[in-house]
């Protein structure tokens, strides 16, 4: 049987038959790792096979340790959302099946039902109360935000801590600093600031060095955890009730964060989606629901921090063959400038 490509496996989910929704017409988004499928109930995510960075999903077996990590990963912050693993079988025809079983590996007449991938069905949530779209609409209520800031609360109250000493935390703050700026300094030909990265880099390495105390009592109280790594307004669902998805699955050191490091990720992007109160609520609103007495520093530093990883990401898309340059050119000059107002707050 010959193995069917990524396009011949895009082909056949497209087509609403397929998913067991004859009348629907499929929407599909493609990302930077992974094809999604949205029909009328349910979104099906199929992974590229594809190894960049710590990501490796090249061979079958790692797609589906991908797609089981990222089900158990999602089931306290998007409950009854992500539902199962689904594989993608190939008969001796050629046809293939996307099923809920792959036992017996025969067909009635004894040829082989083969494995050729593997998909995550989870249920599609309402676009309409989609953060990212309500922002646009500028249709989120206060009550939106405080259903959402109660619900991270528990997840991360709950969330395991991660043990680490204080000088590892600021030594691994300072290594990712140094890793964002010198990955966007690869990508200065293709139009990045090289002098603006140098300056933030440096400006957040000045804070560790004048606010190690801080950040080791951070480290040392036991407020490191294991986060959602990836908070961005896409990824929330007001409800009811509030689901969050898309929880980092593929790097468990990318999840290992401060809480309020974690928040400043949405923050960050509420800022660029022009809803900056909407972030900044949401990180007080978890200081306040700790008592802790953080200076308000600590969390530009962070959102500093973050804004220039984000900046890192888009310029892996502006280096990338076959993109709209000029999008991700002035994407990485947004977060560029919102690095460098918050290192400037912070210090």
């Amino acid at each position: 049987m010959a193995k069917p490509s990524l396009d011949d496996k895009i082909r056949f989910l497209r087509d609403g038959a397929h998913l067991g929704e004859p009348d629907v017409t499929i929407e599909c988004i493609e990302t930077h790792f992974a094809w999604v499928f949205l029909s009328a109930q349910y979104a099906y995510k199929l992974r590229k096979p594809v190894r960049h960075r710590s990501l490796d999903t090249l061979s079958l077996e790692s797609r589906q340790a991908r797609c089981d990590e990222e089900l158990r990963l999602n089931q306290v912050l998007a409950p009854g959302v992500y539902l199962d693993v689904l594989p993608l079988t190939l008969a001796a025809d050629g046809s293939m099946r996307l099923g809920a079983a792959v036992e017996p590996r025969l067909e009635p007449g004894g040829a082989p039902v083969r494995v050729v991938d593997w998909l995550l069905r989870m249920r599609r949530l309402p676009a309409a109360r989609m953060f990212d779209r309500m922002i646009r609409e500028g249709s989120w209520q206060s009550a939106d935000l405080q259903a959402l800031s109660t619900h991270l609360q528990h997840f991360y109250a709950q969330s395991p801590v991660l043990s680490m000493s204080g000088h590892e935390y600021r030594d691994r703050l300072g290594a990712g600093i140094k890793n964002n700026h010198e990955e966007l300094l690869a990508a200065e030909p293709f139009g990045v600031d090289a002098e603006r990265v140098a300056h933030i880099a440096a400006r957040q390495q000045q804070w560790i060095d004048a606010h190690g105390e801080c950040l080791s009592q951070r480290a040392e109280r036991g407020m490191i955890r294991d986060c959602h790594g990836d908070l961005k307004p896409e990824h929330v669902c007001f409800g009811p009730p509030v689901s969050v998805i898309d929880r980092l699955e593929f790097d468990a050191e990318l999840r290992r964060l401060d809480p309020i490091e974690d928040l400043c990720f949405l923050w960050l992007e509420c800022l660029r989606l022009g809803a900056p109160s909407a972030g900044q609520w949401l990180v007080r609103s978890y200081l306040e629901a700790g008592g802790e007495a953080v200076p308000p520093a600590l969390a530009d530093f962070y959102l500093s921090q973050r804004a220039l990883t984000r900046a890192k990401v888009a310029a892996w898309r502006l280096i990338a063959p076959d993109v709209d340059r000029s999008r991700w050119r002035e994407r990485v000059a947004v977060y560029l400038s919102l690095a460098m107002d918050a290192i400037h707050r912070a210090s």
